[in-house]
């Protein structure tokens, strides 16, 4: 953006909470096929503290055109069911991002607003108690209950949070634990994923809650997460890993999933449909993440290791539907990863912990294929010790490593397979599940268990019931 200011035509504000200033302009283009641009502000170009949008958008005076923008933008509307919603309610295209956007962007998930040019920013820091309300008892769950209808709760409260489970955003007091209402643009802290009466995946807040604890004690990075009832309705409550709470203040960390870190839309985070779309295998599926994505980071071949670390964990518990989407990075706080590549990137990223994690595979009667294949394949029972060695190739972008070497690091799955049955056991002793609760996700991993036995000639212990049947039909996400 020149000193003389945006562009002129259709604009509406992009902020950052906490950025120096708005951070840029988004531009509905001309031609009439719902075509967006960005550009960054000048001014925010040069106070010395901007952060870029986006690692696929590095701070720089050019603008950027449609596809990169669309990627980015779109990843921040809701999908499936509420956007066709909130696209008919407006009389809107479901393309229309630019117009998506100015009736929704107030409620972007994290960090990001988009206003009207003139708006002021709506998002700030909180001060606890002063900028949140108390929750009742009676009133949380009248909340909770709105949620599992699949009905949008009072206006402060954000419901554009994708995903199979109804969820709601609230924040909560760190000292007495009591749920709290935001109030003037305060940040949440919470995210309740709420499991409705009758729903089509029974036991998921059980699911979730044991595979989350199993992904931790295998030494991955993990949300927070409880279990509670609340109104009679199973809830898992959900720390936010982009908020920092200290000393009182709440604040909003900007993240971004690694669909729009490979500039990537949201209907391209299965690496099925990516393909289909043209993308190149080095952007999409493992390669996109062990490549791109963890390149940015601070410590690349540490967040490679976590990143195969889920992927055989995923495997083991049968989450086939670990997309692009439910990988992050966080943009950093200090001065580290600066590099150059049409523009600066800024702040160095983190790697994000691992969230929306459930054994789908407990589930019969859903799509069972991978989101991102392993090797040749995206099934599960189909993956055999070559594909093994394709992901483990995957590890080292643009370079060769002898088979021998990646053979021997086949150990690291193999340690995983044997550990995860004791792991789900230890959850069951804690008492967070029980074993009735456990035993379809504890199937799940004995079958895996067996087919690495079968496959690589392992002989791990996997003392479980017969191997539950793939299922076909639609899809878990």
């Amino acid at each position: 953006m020149s000193d003389a200011g945006p562009p002129d035509g259709p604009k509406l504000a992009v902020w950052i909470d906490g950025a120096a200033g708005r951070v840029g302009a988004l531009l509905r283009e001309a031609g009439g096929a719902y075509g967006v641009g960005f550009v960054y502000d000048a001014d925010y170009l040069r106070s010395g503290q901007a952060l870029p949008l986006s690692a696929a958008l590095p701070l720089t005076g050019e603008p950027y055109r449609d596809a990169k923008v669309r990627a980015f933008f779109e990843n921040l509307l809701p999908e499936g069911e509420r956007r066709r919603e909130e696209a008919s309610a407006a009389r809107l295209d479901l393309a229309d991002v630019f117009g998506l956007l100015a009736r929704l962007g107030r409620e972007c998930p994290g960090a990001v607003s988009v206003l009207p040019w003139d708006a002021p920013p709506v998002k700030g820091p909180g001060r606890l108690p002063a900028d949140y309300d108390p929750v009742s008892t009676d009133r949380l769950a009248d909340l909770v209950a709105e949620a599992a209808a699949g009905r949008v709760p009072a206006e402060r409260l954000r419901f554009s949070l994708a995903g199979v489970q109804r969820k709601l955003a609230l924040a909560r007091d760190p000292a007495t634990g009591a749920f709290l209402l935001p109030r003037n643009g305060a940040p949440t802290t919470w995210i309740l994923k709420v499991e409705p009466r009758q729903g089509p995946f029974p036991g998921i807040v059980a699911n979730e809650a044991l595979c989350l604890a199993v992904a931790r004690r295998l030494g991955l990075p993990t949300v927070h997460a409880e279990r509670h009832v609340i109104g009679g309705l199973p809830v898992l409550a959900v720390a936010r890993y982009d908020r920092i709470v200290q000393n009182g203040l709440v604040t909003r960390r900007h993240q971004e999933d690694a669909a729009q870190v490979l500039g990537l839309s949201p209907d391209l985070k299965y690496e099925e449909e990516a393909e289909a779309a043209g993308v190149p295998p080095a952007m999409r599926g493992f390669a996109g993440l062990f490549g791109r994505f963890a390149g940015l980071t601070r410590g690349p071949v540490d967040t490679r290791t976590v990143l195969l670390r889920a992927a055989y964990t995923n495997w083991l518990l049968g989450n086939s539907d670990a997309h692009l989407k439910n990988f992050a990075v966080e943009h950093g706080q200090a001065a580290y990863g600066r590099m150059t590549f049409g523009g600066h990137y800024g702040f160095g990223f983190d790697l994000a912990p691992l969230y929306d994690v459930v054994s789908v595979a407990s589930y019969p009667n859903v799509d069972h294929r991978m989101a991102m294949r392993i090797g040749r394949t995206d099934a599960w029972d189909e993956v055999e010790a070559e594909d093994w060695l394709m992901l483990l190739a995957q590890l080292f972008p643009e370079r060769r490593v002898a088979r021998g070497v990646l053979r021997r690091n086949l150990s690291g799955l193999q340690e995983m397979a044997a550990a995860i049955l004791p792991a789900i056991d230890a959850v069951i002793a804690e008492g967070l599940v029980t074993r009735a609760e456990a035993k379809p996700v504890r199937d799940v991993a004995g079958a895996r268990i067996r087919h690495l036995n079968r496959t690589l000639d392992w002989a791990i212990p996997a003392e479980t019931d017969a191997p539950i049947a793939r299922g076909g039909g639609w899809s878990f996400s």
